[in-house]
Protein backbone atom coordinates (compact mmCIF):
# COMPACT_ATOMS: atom_id res chain seq x y z
CA UNK A 1 0.00 0.00 0.00
CA UNK A 2 1.26 3.10 -0.98
CA UNK A 3 1.20 6.32 1.66
CA UNK A 4 2.08 9.74 0.30
CA UNK A 5 1.77 12.62 2.84
CA UNK A 6 0.47 16.38 2.50
CA UNK A 7 3.08 18.50 1.38
CA UNK A 8 1.50 21.15 3.55
CA UNK A 9 1.25 20.50 6.75
CA UNK A 10 -2.42 20.57 8.19
CA UNK A 11 -2.97 23.51 10.64
CA UNK A 12 -6.29 22.99 11.03
CA UNK A 13 -9.42 20.95 11.30
CA UNK A 14 -10.69 22.07 8.03
CA UNK A 15 -7.37 21.07 6.27
CA UNK A 16 -7.41 17.49 8.09
CA UNK A 17 -11.41 17.10 6.98
CA UNK A 18 -10.55 18.33 3.13
CA UNK A 19 -7.83 15.39 2.49
CA UNK A 20 -9.72 12.88 4.73
CA UNK A 21 -12.94 13.37 2.14
CA UNK A 22 -10.73 13.47 -0.59
CA UNK A 23 -9.23 9.93 -0.05
CA UNK A 24 -12.70 9.18 1.17
CA UNK A 25 -14.68 10.21 -2.25
CA UNK A 26 -11.46 8.10 -4.12
CA UNK A 27 -12.41 4.78 -2.75
CA UNK A 28 -15.95 5.23 -2.76
CA UNK A 29 -15.52 5.93 -6.83
CA UNK A 30 -12.82 3.00 -6.93
CA UNK A 31 -15.76 0.95 -4.96
CA UNK A 32 -18.46 2.00 -7.60
CA UNK A 33 -16.51 1.30 -10.47
CA UNK A 34 -15.60 -2.32 -9.44
CA UNK A 35 -19.20 -2.72 -8.51
CA UNK A 36 -20.78 -1.45 -11.84
CA UNK A 37 -18.29 -4.03 -13.36
CA UNK A 38 -19.18 -6.62 -11.53
CA UNK A 39 -22.89 -5.91 -12.51
CA UNK A 40 -22.75 -5.03 -15.85
CA UNK A 41 -24.27 -7.96 -18.20
CA UNK A 42 -21.06 -9.85 -20.02
CA UNK A 43 -20.16 -8.52 -23.41
CA UNK A 44 -21.57 -10.06 -26.29
CA UNK A 45 -19.02 -12.11 -28.17
CA UNK A 46 -20.33 -12.23 -31.64
CA UNK A 47 -19.99 -15.94 -31.67
CA UNK A 48 -23.15 -17.98 -31.99
CA UNK A 49 -24.37 -21.77 -30.20
CA UNK A 50 -25.15 -24.24 -32.95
Amino acid sequence: MHLELPKVPLHSLKDFLKHYLMIVLSILTALGLVLGEALAPPAATGATAP
